[in-house]
């Protein structure tokens, strides 16, 4: 059980991190170098973690389906979609694509989207 405790921890630091960063990752390029590298680490942490800790877990796809966790597929998502975000506080980042990513994320994990800011698409 102690790998899928990490696992939902480490959810819940993703989403601690979305909305901590999302002032970076929504201003690409904006603010000191000291503050963009701040932002891209952790979220460059998290997706590593998630998907060594996926790994970590015996059967996951079996557990996943019986637990209701995320599948490998949404995990996957979840992972290359921070790496993107990680990648993108820089200046190169599209601010609409960073919300699309972070929303991705979310729904790939399983984290809360208020109404508001769902993607209705």
């Amino acid at each position: 059980m102690e790998p899928l405790q990490e696992f939902r921890r480490t959810v819940s630091d993703v989403a601690h991190a979305l909305i901590e960063y999302a002032n970076v990752y929504g201003n690409p390029g904006l603010g000191d170098e000291q503050k963009l590298k701040e932002a891209s680490r952790p979220l460059r942490n998290l997706s590593s973690r998630l998907h060594a800790q996926m790994y970590l877990t015996p059967k996951y796809r079996y557990i996943a389906k019986v637990l209701c966790f995320p599948s490998e597929k949404s995990v996957s998502e979840a992972v290359t979609n921070l790496i993107g975000l990680s990648n993108s506080v820089f200046a190169s980042g599209d601010p609409i694509a960073n919300a699309g990513r972070a929303n991705k994320i979310r729904k790939a994990l399983g984290i809360y989207i208020p109404e508001g800011e769902r993607d209705e698409a």
